[in-house]
């Protein structure tokens, strides 16, 4: 995939810029699962969202704890190997309008919806 839309036709960046791609699944564990995988294979891991110096020394979680170790193991690395992470929009069923239209957020899907059964039941 990344070679149809990246080296083929051009049409993605070759590191992940949160403002060229929004991301968005159904709230499932499994779709979610499923687009950071697609993700992970557009946008493999890079140099992209390195660290600077102060961010190294303070990108930590506001906890007591000796976070020293871990710094010194990334160094300038936010993530592991370069991997990025992907902000991925969800939404409940009874709010998205995009993925998951149905009879129970959207008025004009359910008229449509039942003019169609009442079709199909009185061919029947």
């Amino acid at each position: 995939m990344r070679a149809r839309y990246y080296q083929d036709a051009g049409l993605l960046h070759d590191d992940y810029l949160d403002t060229t791609v929004q991301i968005q699944t159904p709230f499932r564990a499994s779709n979610i699962q499923s687009m950071q995988a697609q993700m992970m294979g557009l946008f493999p891991g890079s140099q992209m969202n390195d660290l600077n110096a102060w961010e190294q020394n303070n990108a930590v979680p506001p906890i007591d704890a000796d976070y020293s170790q871990w710094q010194q193991e990334l160094g300038d690395l936010a993530l592991p190997f370069g991997f990025n992470t992907f902000p991925i929009y969800q939404y409940g069923p009874e709010n998205d309008f995009t993925l998951a239209v149905s009879d129970l957020n959207c008025p004009k899907f359910k008229r449509l919806w039942d003019a169609q059964r009442a079709t199909i039941e009185t061919s029947w």
